[in-house]
């Protein structure tokens, strides 16, 4: 639960939320899409997106683009390409992408 209130402001992000949403993207393929929609809105709040982008923008990168190339999980490959979205609209990820 409190995963979903820092994405929606009401509580401050530390590092173990983002470390249990990072491991929570290494999910198996047919489970993963409830995560990587975690990580699609993580990425639209600053505090979270800093700690993401910060810490794991490689890893975070990978894991986007390795369920973008599985087409066999279409709802993974949308969220995966709304995610690196974005992670591209914010001054790290615009970074990041030179």
């Amino acid at each position: 639960m409190s995963l979903l209130l820092f994405l929606i402001g009401s509580e401050a992000v530390d590092a173990a939320l983002v470390a249990t949403l990072m491991r929570v993207l290494r999910w198996p393929k047919p489970e993963a899409f409830p995560g990587i929609d975690i990580v699609r809105l993580a990425l639209l709040n600053e505090d979270a997106n800093k700690l993401l982008l910060e810490k794991h923008s490689e890893e975070l990168m990978d894991i986007l683009l390795q369920h973008l190339a599985k087409s066999e999980y279409p709802t993974n490959q949308m969220l995966a390409l709304k995610s690196l979205a974005n992670f591209f609209n914010c001054e790290k990820g615009k970074i990041s992408k030179r």
